[in-house]
């Protein structure tokens, strides 16, 4: 009886770890597709809701993001005046 019970917490220790593993993964996956699209993402939100927020044009060509050196880059940012300055 008893090396059936060690057989079966062996088992389930087994299967807790590829659970484990496989949850790593698939969370390690995660991440990486969304770190990859962040430069859109953010393009797409400042030229969508820069407009609306500052009531000027507001214009971004591309951005790079780079976590591994800690940088973002904005490529052709444009932000105008508003009506009232000149």
């Amino acid at each position: 009886m008893r090396g059936q019970d060690n057989n079966g917490v062996k088992n389930m220790k087994k299967r807790v770890m590829i659970i484990a593993g496989v949850l790593i993964i698939v969370i390690a996956i995660f991440f990486v597709v969304v770190l990859s699209n962040l430069g859109p993402v953010i393009k797409t939100a400042v030229n969508t809701y820069g407009p609306k927020i500052t009531k000027t044009k507001v214009q971004l060509s591309d951005v790079d993001v780079s976590l591994l050196s800690a940088q973002v880059k904005l490529k052709g940012f444009y932000l105008g005046n508003p009506s009232a300055f000149t």
